[in-house]
């Protein structure tokens, strides 16, 4: 059963989606830096459990 404070966090994340995909595309430093360390701690056959994946740029990369 969810709180209410899931669910207030859930909708504000759900209003944003475009908003943060687009952030992270401008932002590609960020995104850059994180891609590095994802290479550098995940290895490849590695099994990965991603929960709130946020907009999904990640989710997206990780599932390459």
């Amino acid at each position: 059963l969810a709180s209410p404070t899931s669910v207030s966090i859930e909708k504000y994340y759900n209003s944003i989606v475009e908003q943060e995909w687009e952030r992270l595309r401008k932002c590609f430093v960020e995104s850059y830096i994180v891609q590095k360390y994802f290479d550098l701690y995940i290895k490849n056959k590695s099994s990965i459990l991603d929960v709130g994946g946020g907009a999904g740029r990640y989710s997206f990369y990780l599932s390459k």
